[in-house]
């Protein structure tokens, strides 16, 4: 691509393609699932759309070391003629505001049926990828596929890093891909459900901001908040809190006589994968209990296949079904309660009371 020249008060300033790519990069990675939910002052400067206004960005210190040269005006006016080639920001419909080009992680609707992928070929594009899938031994089971979006590498390169995540038709379909590739039928490193992954990704993003925090530690450079730190007295930004998954917890009822808690957490991680299973709750006797799986992706597993092949538990076979996520929430403050009442019925007697 050709080098742009613009001109300074002192004298013209080219940009080399390498130098415009790199412009892209930190225009994608302010606006990317591993920055913008968490920049408390690019959010701020949203507009009613979720837009911002290239300005700010222009004015963002990274910004101005990567484009030597430019005033103010230039950098603005390039941002909005590099976001053309990205395929993750977008330039609103005033023509001088960039908008991400997918949903937050918290409120994109595809979340719940779709896959995040690793491990894919780098090179491969979404045709290659949608082919790779539809041509996979179990495929009959989740094709077919709505979309695939690639991901790129923001932080270094922008290369693509072969990871993606891939939409299908319904939340059943996309558990079945990825027990698919979890059980090797596509050739990958590692596959979850989408709301899983971005569910664990803000946790492990908070916490790593919770401990940079407590320890004094300056903040890695990421967006323009981070940048702009040293220049403005802004209030300390707080952790937010992150909530909990739903649609971990099944409910079962019928199980045999001769039921125990191993054998159902047995079968449960047969279907949800190794440590898929956090707690079972069950007692001698009772035809029916919970299971409590550390992600939402395990839960859906077993149920697709427990509710497909039901199987027998104590020389019964239990009908099984997802709480309700009113009825989740009702059964974990219930567990609490109980948790805390054992606490408290050990009591460690470190009072004096004087009765």
């Amino acid at each position: 691509s050709p080098r742009i020249a613009m001109s300074t008060d002192a004298a013209p300033a080219e940009l080399t393609p390498e130098q415009q790519d790199s412009l892209l990069r930190q225009l994608e990675f302010y606006f990317c699932d591993l920055s913008f939910p968490f920049d408390e002052f690019l959010k701020g400067q949203a507009a009613e759309d979720g837009s911002i206004a290239a300005s700010v960005i222009a004015e963002s210190p990274r910004i101005v070391t990567l484009a030597p040269g430019l005033d103010a005006a230039a950098r603005e006016a390039l941002l909005l003629s590099l976001a053309a080639k990205s395929d993750s920001v977008l330039v609103a419909a005033s023509g001088a505001h960039f908008k991400r080009r997918y949903p937050l992680p918290a409120e994109d609707p595809a979340a719940t049926h779709s896959v995040y992928i690793a491990g894919m070929p780098k090179d491969a594009d979404e045709a290659k990828v949608t082919a790779m899938l539809t041509e996979a031994k179990q495929a009959h089971t989740f094709v077919p596929i709505v979309s695939v979006r690639r991901l790129r590498d923001l932080q270094k390169t922008r290369a693509f890093t072969g990871h993606v995540f891939v939409e299908c038709e319904d939340a059943t379909k996309a558990a079945a891909l990825a027990k698919a590739c979890m059980h090797g039928a596509v050739d990958c490193k590692k596959a979850k459900l989408l709301c899983e992954f971005f569910s664990s990704q803000a946790t492990s993003i908070v916490d790593q901001r919770a401990k940079r925090a407590s320890g004094g530690a300056p903040t890695k450079a990421g967006g323009p908040a981070a940048e702009s730190a040293k220049h403005a007295k802004r209030p300390r930004e707080e952790v937010p809190e992150v909530e909990v998954e739903r649609g971990c917890v099944l409910a079962f009822e019928g199980v045999g006589a001769e039921a125990s808690r191993d054998a159902i957490k047995e079968l449960c991680v047969k279907h949800g994968g190794e440590s898929s299973v956090a707690f079972v709750e069950h007692y001698p006797g009772n035809a029916g209990g919970y299971v409590r799986f550390a992600a939402a992706a395990g839960a859906t597993l077993a149920l697709t296949a427990l509710a497909a092949s039901p199987e027998d538990v104590g020389g019964a076979a239990p009908t099984w079904r997802l709480l309700g996520e009113e009825e989740e929430v009702t059964y974990r403050e219930k567990t609490k309660k109980h948790k805390k009442g054992d606490k408290g019925g050990k009591g460690k007697g470190k009072g004096k009371g004087k009765g």
